[in-house]
């Protein structure tokens, strides 16, 4: 696909890249999204109690417990392919 090798080539040229991926990008891994109505994170909770930072760090807790998906690991390969620095 030359899209793809024109993609690469320029990428490849750029001084600096920014990737920007969505909240989904971590699902896979076990991480709700924001936003989906069913799992969503915040789906469970009622906005009034996230008023404070001991709430917030309680809640957000199991972030630390999450793994690398394989989009998450293919984006940490990225800079050892010099496709990213």
């Amino acid at each position: 696909m030359p899209e793809f090798g024109s993609a690469a080539k320029a990428l490849s040229h750029a001084p600096e890249i920014v990737i920007f991926t969505g909240a989904g990008i971590s699902a896979e891994s076990g991480i709700p999204t924001y936003n989906d109505p069913l799992t969503g994170i915040w789906a469970p909770y009622d906005p009034r109690t996230m008023e404070t930072a001991k709430a917030f760090r309680e809640i957000l807790r199991w972030y630390g417990d999450g793994t690398c998906g394989r989009a998450n690991r293919s984006l940490k390969q990225l800079p050892m392919m010099h496709i990213s620095r």
